[in-house]
């Protein structure tokens, strides 16, 4: 089955009888798997939406009769639709944090990420932190809570005063 959004060629390999799947890194069960952005792979406003699909598919593995995951990484995960409920609370969280951070002014999603971890991770890993913060925005977009602003030097993300709660979970 097919799963994007870590990756775009992200593949359960289910047997239905054992009720077990193969996931690679769709759902790990001691972090969150970031969500790749590709450049080809993109809707027509130019966003790549890899969070809202990976979320989606996310839902979908909740609902299948599937008793353990094994995993690309870390240990098997034995209660797949509890996981995922407790990494939607996350991504809902994760939300929260950014619309607190655009409170204070718009932002870029650099920026937004030095807010959010501490400078060493933003220096060491700042692909992954931005991919990560550019996820969220795209659910934020999506549940038409943020703003973006497109300028030759680059996109920065304001907030949209709507009072509707972001829906990751």
């Amino acid at each position: 089955m097919w799963r994007p959004g870590h990756s775009t060629t992200d593949t359960l390999f289910v047997d239905d009888d054992a009720r077990i799947a193969f996931t690679g890194d769709h759902l790990l069960a001691r972090i969150s798997s970031n969500t790749e952005i590709h450049a080809t792979d993109r809707a027509e406003d130019g966003r790549a939406r890899s969070r809202v699909r990976y979320l989606d598919g996310l839902r979908r593995t909740a609902r299948m009769p599937l008793d353990r995951l094994l995993t690309g990484h870390g240990a098997p995960v034995t209660q797949p639709a509890r996981l995922v409920d407790a990494r939607l609370r996350d991504h809902g969280r994760r939300c929260d944090r950014i619309l607190a951070i655009l409170a204070a002014g718009p932002s870029t999603a650099y920026g937004i990420a030095r807010h959010l971890w501490p400078p060493r991770t933003v220096a060491e890993q700042p692909l992954l932190v931005v991919w990560e913060v550019v996820g969220h925005l795209e659910l934020l977009l999506a549940a038409g809570r943020v703003r973006e602003r497109v300028a030759e030097s680059g996109s920065t993300f304001g907030p949209i005063d709507s009072g509707r709660a972001v829906r990751a979970a």
